[in-house]
């Protein structure tokens, strides 16, 4: 008998392209500085860490990088629940600017003190010879809590690295800056500690 064929239809045109985030982010900036497209980078940079209203370095407020008080003491802490409270706790006395905690903030001095042991590590192991300078740079030093802890650190395990160490905070905030160069000269680090202001981009 007669073999029926199927039709062949011409396949659809594809859905119009939907303009993804970022085209749409460069629309919007190029027309917010009259027509000029800005790389993504060069955007997220400005309102970060611009002169005018960086989110950083805006002279009008404090930086958002908060400190506690005191250390949290974990040797207390019977558990997650009052782990929890005490986090919120400290986010309690924050709150009221906006401002939030990095890991090296609430796990002081801890954080510091395996990140100083890590360096150390990595020091014996790949520097170039017994007595050669060692340098540290942190980008985004912050409020200078990592930057103490972890010379605090290695000025009791190993004086003989923290003798011959210059350690660096980069941060894009004056404000930051000058408060790491106070906290860390005040636990008398202030020989090994250079508060930079700078772009991370730039180091």
């Amino acid at each position: 008998g007669p073999r029926l064929r199927r039709a062949r239809h011409p396949a659809p045109p594809p859905p119009a392209a939907m303009p993804t985030p970022l085209v749409l982010l460069a629309a919007s900036t190029a027309a917010a500085q009259g027509g000029t497209l800005m790389l993504l980078r060069d955007y997220v940079a400005r309102r970060l860490t611009g002169d005018a209203g960086g989110y950083f370095t805006d002279p009008s407020h404090p930086p958002p990088v908060g400190a506690l008080d005191a250390a949290i003491d974990f040797s207390a802490l019977a558990g997650r629940g009052e782990y929890e409270a005490a986090v919120a706790a400290a986010y309690g006395r924050l709150r009221a600017r906006g401002a939030w905690l990095t890991p090296a903030e609430l796990f002081t001095p801890h954080y510091g003190a395996a990140l100083a042991a890590f360096a150390a590590h990595a020091f014996d192991r790949h520097a170039p010879g017994r007595g050669a300078p060692v340098e540290i740079l942190e980008l985004g030093g912050g409020t200078g809590t990592l930057a103490r802890d972890v010379l605090t650190a290695l000025s009791s395990s190993r004086p003989d690295l923290a003798s011959r160490l210059t350690y660096t905070g980069l941060d894009a905030s004056p404000q930051l800056a000058a408060a790491a160069a106070a906290k860390v000269g005040a636990a008398g680090h202030a020989s090994a500690f250079r508060g930079a202001v700078g772009d991370a981009r730039d180091a």
